[in-house]
């Protein structure tokens, strides 16, 4: 008769481990740069900037790292012979669990965030924002900022938001829209083969 709390062959090698706890480290690291810049970009409101990028997944996700911390300690205990069914069990419910607990907490940060924002005098220029759920969403606080024309060139007029943040000059709606025809005419000359 076996019991749960039997110990399981060992499923993964060494150097295998270290690898995949080399990664997730990796993971977490960058994780915590990405939210420090997060927090960096949220401080901009008080500052008045004009363009704010906000990855409403990036604060809710920290909820999610301690499941990758027992991620680690799983692979841990697979390469030491103290790996059992039971420690698996409790490992995969602890981790399933955080998932759901990401959601609802994602769901009413962005709810939140947003309305916050909104309080500040900032709107979504959906033209500037990226379609997937990851992708930042694009805050102007002034909504003549948000032009509908250049959703191809939407990176490169995010870019010159930053450097214009970065040297201290507030971007007027004659700027923008200035800058954005010189993009177009530069995208045009590169893309247009027709």
């Amino acid at each position: 008769m076996t019991n749960i709390n039997t110990q399981i062959n060992r499923v993964i090698t060494i150097k295998q481990g270290v690898f995949y706890i080399s990664l997730l480290t990796l993971c977490i690291v960058g994780y915590f740069y990405t939210l420090y810049d997060e927090v960096g970009m949220l401080n901009r409101v008080y500052e008045d900037s004009v363009l704010l990028k906000v990855r409403v997944l990036v604060i809710p996700l920290v909820l999610m790292m301690p499941a990758l911390g027992v991620l680690i300690w799983g692979i841990t205990c697979q390469i030491l012979p103290s790996f059992t069914a039971h420690n698996t069990k409790r490992g995969m419910f602890f981790i399933i669990l955080s998932f759901p607990i990401f959601v609802i907490s994602l769901l009413i940060y962005n709810w939140q965030i947003m309305s916050w924002l909104d309080e500040q005098g900032y709107s979504e220029c959906s033209f500037y924002s990226g379609a997937s759920l990851g992708a930042a969403k694009i805050m102007v606080n002034n909504p003549y900022l948000c032009i509908e024309e250049g959703y191809q060139i939407r990176i490169a007029l995010l870019d010159w938001f930053e450097e214009q943040y970065l040297q201290g000059i507030t971007p007027t709606v004659d700027m923008v829209t200035t800058k954005q025809e010189q993009l177009f005419l530069a995208y045009n000359e590169r893309f247009d083969l027709l």
